[in-house]
């Protein structure tokens, strides 16, 4: 499956980033793409939202991190918004959920 990409300035508010669809190996880039994009307009905070987001692979996670350290080198604050539990639990058990600053999700 493809993956969707929308960037939104919120008034008010950091760049959004809705994602929707598969985030692997072959979309990863488009995140990286998005954000790369996002951080030229300086902004403070960049938020994923990840609500649509039907699948995760280890290249999805990378592009993830590496959206961080952009974010990070460059003084932006990234925060993910509608992360799923199914979601959290992978993040994890991948040791990613205190990098993004993620709380359990209620069930």
């Amino acid at each position: 499956m493809a993956l969707s990409v929308d960037v939104q300035t919120r008034v008010g508010g950091p760049v959004a980033i809705t994602l929707r669809g598969e985030l692997d190996q072959s979309t990863a880039q488009q995140l990286r793409a998005a954000v790369t994009a996002a951080l030229a307009s300086s902004p403070l905070r960049l938020c994923l939202d990840m609500t649509l987001v039907t699948f995760v692979d280890s290249s999805g996670f990378g592009a993830m991190v590496a959206s961080h350290k952009a974010c990070h080198e460059r003084g932006c604050n990234l925060t993910l918004e509608g992360v799923s539990h199914t979601l959290y639990q992978r993040l994890h058990v991948t040791g990613l959920t205190d990098l993004f600053g993620l709380t359990r999700p209620s069930t």
